[in-house]
């Protein structure tokens, strides 16, 4: 149970940082243009 929760607070992790990231390089192109 333990290993799993862990499983699933990693993949939440990794799809936050995805998010983060995106968020970033959207509002970089934005400031750009």
């Amino acid at each position: 149970m333990r290993l799993h929760f862990g499983g699933l607070v990693l993949q939440y992790s990794v799809i936050l940082v995805l998010q983060v990231e995106c968020m970033y390089t959207c509002t970089a192109h934005s400031l750009k243009l």
